[in-house]
């Protein structure tokens, strides 16, 4: 098989004709895994960035040494080692995703890496399908999902999202504590962006709060640098609030003693999980 460079992770295709949602898992977990200097020792800090433009800028500028841009596909959910920290006892792994993505209605075709399919035993009906894929599957594995508020049309459609999320649920049994943490992000220097973060904040403290409290373990909004600053100078308190956030979930990995089982080494993330196929998901329609 030919050397492979796609930085497409998983990839969900819905049938035209019949509706079938079908899941590709492109073996890119295993790739990355195979990337770091020590896999057996190493424990991996994982993040989750969900948005578009926002999201782009602020992958190039937080990951500096990764070339950004390149190979990843829009339309699928793409998985990278972040270089800086490759050697590290705690390296971190991130994932990218577009939460407007209109699922594939064509299988992968690729040559240079083995796709596995499955088949979803459900029908997609009150949820987007690239929803169903974020809680009950990605959020078994990220430490903090970066939402980059200003890639959405509104805080209303943010408030949306978040509710989708809520609805659908969490597939997590362990304890409330390791669940994902949730950093919403918007620009400081927004129109009305005082006003746009209260009205966020207290919706997030309201009895929407209480509800995403059963699918993340903390929920923060975070509030980029000014535009006077240079982009690298606006995204330097993120990368620092994503490295703190990520070593304290680790640490509470540690704490419950179960660190050493979230990644058996280059073993698919669906029997990671314990899900044989995505069909036994329980999604809800």
């Amino acid at each position: 098989m030919a050397t492979c460079d796609h930085l497409a992770w998983l990839r969900h295709v819905e049938k035209g004709d019949t509706g079938e949602v079908i899941f590709e898992d492109t073996g890119r977990f295993g790739r990355v895994i195979a990337e770091l200097p020590r896999p057996d020792s190493q424990n991996l800090r994982t993040a989750l960035f969900v948005g578009t433009s926002a999201k782009d800028t602020a992958l190039k500028q937080l990951f500096t040494r990764n070339n950004i841009g390149r190979r990843g596909h829009r339309h699928d959910i793409n998985l990278r080692a972040d270089t800086a920290s490759l050697e590290t006892d705690s390296p971190l792994i991130f994932a990218d995703s577009n939460p407007f993505v209109n699922n594939h209605t064509e299988r992968s075709h690729v040559l240079c890496h083995e796709t596995v399919s499955y088949p979803a035993s459900w029908r997609p009906q009150a949820h987007a399908v690239i929803d169903i894929v974020y809680t009950r599957l990605l959020f078994l594995f990220i430490d903090v999902v970066c939402l980059f508020a200003d890639d959405f049309s509104s805080l209303d459609a943010v408030a949306l999202r978040l509710m989708q999320w809520a609805d659908i649920g969490s597939a997590a049994t362990g304890p409330s504590t390791v669940r994902p943490r949730l950093l919403i992000i918007m620009s400081e220097d927004l129109p009305h962006s005082t006003e746009m973060y209260e009205n966020l904040e207290m919706t997030l403290h309201s009895g929407m709060g209480s509800r995403m409290m059963e699918t993340f373990s903390a929920v923060k909004v975070f509030q980029l640098g000014g535009s006077h600053l240079s982009l690298l100078a606006r995204h330097q308190r993120l990368r620092d609030e994503i490295r703190k956030q990520t070593e304290e979930m680790l640490n509470t990995y540690f704490k419950n003693n179960i660190a050493k089982f979230r990644f058996p080494a280059r073993r698919s993330h669906f029997e990671q999980a314990g899900y044989g196929l995505p069909g036994s998901l329980g999604v809800l329609s």
